[in-house]
């Protein structure tokens, strides 16, 4: 796995990576004077971050001397978010200039013009499962579109839904791989009391088909 963290050592948040066994201590990629956050990790020669004069970059956190390229960076921009697309041929992610978050894409891991794919704003963009659909939000977390995309010969939207209008604000959302199916969490205001599950790995597995 690789994750964020300011060990000691470090004078920013770097990039490290561990097995998920625990059989191994965390390793710093690299040390830099600003903060690294992990996005994707597509293939293990390719680990996407933010951190490099703001943009997205990739570097193999498996080489001696770990050296970073640039795959997207505009200036006065904050990149956000960077989903890959199953088959690794694109990206999908969210910039925000001016203080609005639009949603773009690229080719993957070369780079090239960048799609734009959200009309008003955008954040959170997933790929489907079969890489034909970016599901994001809009910028008030409340409504969960789908841009219906052309990979071939060149990437375009075809076409933007709306799925779906939640009835609260959910940040934090993801597509399942398999099934396809999209799991969010909703925000609750007026909550009196909790529940603890447990084993809700093996209830899960009964109740999926």
């Amino acid at each position: 796995m690789a994750y964020s963290a300011e060990l000691p050592g470090s004078i920013a948040e770097d990039l490290y990576v561990q097995p998920l066994d625990g059989s191994a201590s965390p390793r710093r990629v690299m040390q830099m004077p600003d903060d690294q956050h992990a996005w994707a990790w597509p293939n293990d020669s390719t680990l996407a971050f933010t951190g490099v004069e703001g943009g997205l970059a990739l570097v193999n956190p498996f080489t001696e001397d770990p050296t970073p390229r640039t795959w997207v960076s505009t200036p006065n921009s904050r990149y956000l978010q960077l989903d890959v697309s199953p088959d690794g041929r694109f990206g999908t992610y969210a910039v925000e200039a001016d203080g609005t978050s639009e949603i773009y894409a690229r080719r993957f891991p070369e780079g090239g013009g960048q799609t734009k794919i959200s009309a008003n704003g955008g954040i959170n963009p997933h790929w489907s499962a079969d890489g034909q659909t970016i599901y994001f939000k809009d910028p008030d977390f409340r409504v969960l579109l789908a841009a219906r995309m052309q990979l071939d010969p060149r990437l375009a939207v075809v076409r933007v839904d709306t799925l779906t209008v939640l009835e609260t604000e959910s940040f934090s959302w993801d597509v399942d791989p398999r099934s396809g199916r999209i799991v969010a969490t909703l925000d609750e205001f007026n909550i009196t009391s909790a529940r603890i599950m447990l084993n809700w790995f093996e209830t899960l597995r009964r109740r999926s088909p």
